[in-house]
């Protein structure tokens, strides 16, 4: 029998931040996917690049604040398959943090790709909220960590 390929997946971290019972979200503007629906401070890994250090490097680049490794919280691990964007590999592992501290005060410093910071009860997400957040918001708020999703486009 002839071995399976082996892959890869993209891996992709995302913040999400309360104030007051509300969770901040960004919306997408100019970036080839998603544009004008609303997402969380998000970013891929790059080469050599931890996942927790992938957050750490994307919070500072899109919103300016400074997070230490111990005020990130793990609550999320999504592996969803993914045909929105065919010109990048579908299969995706996406990690879920919570910052419940941090230092510094958001900015939206990338107003070329986020038209606007918002925040927005979990409860109440906007009708163009990009569909596998609020997928993994609703998860977690239910109290899960894990969830696989949309692998059945596979077939």
């Amino acid at each position: 029998m002839k071995p399976k390929k082996r892959h890869s997946n993209v891996h992709a971290a995302y913040l999400i931040l309360k104030k007051e019972g509300k969770i901040l979200l960004g919306k997408r503007i100019n970036t080839g996917y998603m544009d004008g629906y609303f997402g969380l401070p998000a970013g891929h890994a790059e080469e050599g690049e931890s996942l927790s250090q992938t957050m750490i490097r994307e919070t500072q680049e899109e919103i300016g604040l400074s997070l230490l490794p111990e005020q990130l919280n793990f609550v999320f691990l999504l592996h969803r398959f993914s045909l929105d964007n065919p010109s990048q590999q579908p299969e995706r592992i996406d990690v879920f943090y919570e910052a419940l501290n941090w230092q510094g005060q958001i900015t939206n410093l990338e107003p070329e790709k986020c038209s606007q910071l918002t925040w927005f009860s979990p409860t109440d997400l906007p009708v163009n909220t990009v569909p596998y957040i609020k997928y993994a918001l609703a998860k977690i708020s239910s109290g899960e960590n894990y969830s696989e999703l949309d692998w059945d486009k596979l077939s």
